[in-house]
């Protein structure tokens, strides 16, 4: 009898635990499902945070002049309009709270499509990349581009590698595909080039590593630095102290076509997206007053 009620309690033991353990279970389940739930909540919040500042800038930029930019009027930093606080540039600024904002105007880079052989050889030499390295990069990058198989001298056509494009690039990217870099080469041209093609270079616009290797005047990409910190830079500044006016190639003007970085930060969620976009500040009708040239994550 009292064998036969030791077995009964331990299998009551037994089904106690399992129980418990069940329902252990049970509750960390149950939490996991709550913070699921509760991350899938922040990201929608962060992702429509970073719709709204994408419809808004949008707006802007289609109803604004870029043209106030480059004046000498004086900006209202402490106005909630993005137009108040925005440069082509690539500077970050903030439209809200949790919100940033780089918006890089397309013609202040160096384009890839149809390099400047003469432009782009003085930029990578003026930051500290040598003549012979320069050269390799260049020619690389013509070889990967043009129609024929005959490799340049510091390049690398089909010749030499069956998988070279012969055609334009289609992203940036693929600049490491056309030539190994170095992690320093590479932030020096990805910042620095675009492969949307604009017609035009405008310094305004462009970094303080390009605006040093395009300039005569030294350290003057110093002073630009400065006077854009402080919200004080004009056309008109731009061109006493660089000496770089307009000409058949280079206009002081932001183009239409922006690349526009959202970096999102909503409690513990991190967004970021990119747009390249062609604007078309004349279109009617049913014509869309822009066009999304690519989009990423």
């Amino acid at each position: 009898m009292i064998y036969r009620k030791g077995i009964a309690l331990i299998q009551v033991l037994i089904i106690t635990a399992i129980l418990s353990v069940f329902a252990l279970y049970l509750n960390q389940t149950a939490k996991q499902q709550i913070h699921l739930a509760s991350l899938a909540q922040k990201r929608a919040e962060a992702e429509a945070l970073l719709y709204s500042a994408h419809s808004k800038l949008l707006f802007e930029l289609l109803t604004t002049d870029k043209l106030l930019y480059n004046s000498e009027q004086p900006i209202d930093t402490s106005s909630n309009k993005a137009s108040h606080r925005w440069n082509f540039h690539g500077q970050p600024f903030n439209i809200n709270d949790f919100v940033t904002i780089k918006i890089q105007d397309q013609a202040g880079l160096l384009n890839l499509h149809k390099p400047n052989i003469d432009l782009l050889e003085q930029f990578l030499i003026s930051n500290n990349i040598g003549l012979t390295r320069a050269r390799i990069i260049i020619d690389s990058l013509l070889d990967w581009q043009d129609k024929d198989s005959i490799s340049r001298e510091f390049g690398r056509d089909s010749v030499d590698l069956n998988s070279v494009r012969n055609g334009p690039l289609n992203d940036l990217e693929e600049l490491e595909k056309v030539v190994l870099l170095s992690d320093e080469e590479k932030k020096l041209l990805f910042d620095n080039t675009t492969v949307s093609f604009i017609g035009h270079f405008n310094p305004m616009s462009a970094s303080k590593e390009l605006i040093k290797s395009i300039t005569k005047n030294v350290g003057s990409e110093r002073i630009i630095e400065r006077l854009r910190n402080e919200n004080a830079l004009s056309r008109g500044k731009f061109e006493d102290i660089t000496g770089i006016h307009d000409n058949d190639n280079t206009w002081l003007t932001v183009s239409n076509t922006l690349r526009i970085t959202y970096q999102v930060e909503y409690d513990s969620i991190n967004l970021k997206k990119e747009f390249v976009i062609k604007f078309k500040p004349y279109a009617t009708g049913k014509v869309s007053p822009y066009t999304i040239l690519s989009e990423r994550n």
